[in-house]
């Protein structure tokens, strides 16, 4: 994988009618508008993701496990929530790790992928496999 070439993607963005939507019913719609994307003629790859690369940035707070912060300094980051498709859609390579897959779900360990830049901040001089992260401050 040679990385995002924006020539070959297109991107489409969904708002379901009403009230807002529970979670539940916001993930059984964006199933099933991707399920209808990769129905579609020229289409060999689709992902989820809850905000476009290079679009708005929240951010969250958390902590490595077993690392200690002066009150209210634990780090943060600008998450970015995907389904299993979305990074080898996109063409985004892995330097270590897996992918994420179909077995990771709600009800699941969860798990998360961190780019070089953020291993490199909150792990420096560490290999960040298989260590822990915790929401919140």
């Amino acid at each position: 994988m040679a990385g995002l070439d924006p020539g070959a993607q297109a991107t489409l963005r969904a708002a379901l009618p009403g009230p807002e939507p529970g979670p539940r019913a916001a993930s059984r719609a964006a199933l099933a508008a991707l399920r209808l994307a990769l129905g579609l003629p020229g289409v060999d790859a689709a992902g989820l993701t809850d905000t476009t690369p290079l679009g708005r940035n929240r951010s969250w707070g958390f902590r490595v496990e077993g690392v200690s912060y002066d009150e209210g300094q634990s780090p943060g980051g600008f998450p970015r929530i995907v389904d299993h498709r979305y990074l080898e859609t996109m063409g985004i390579p892995l330097v270590a790790g897996r992918y994420f897959t179909a077995d990771d779900r709600e009800e699941t360990t969860p798990v998360m992928i961190l780019n070089q830049a953020g291993a490199d901040r909150f792990f420096p001089g560490e290999d960040p496999l298989g260590r822990r992260v915790l929401n919140g401050d």
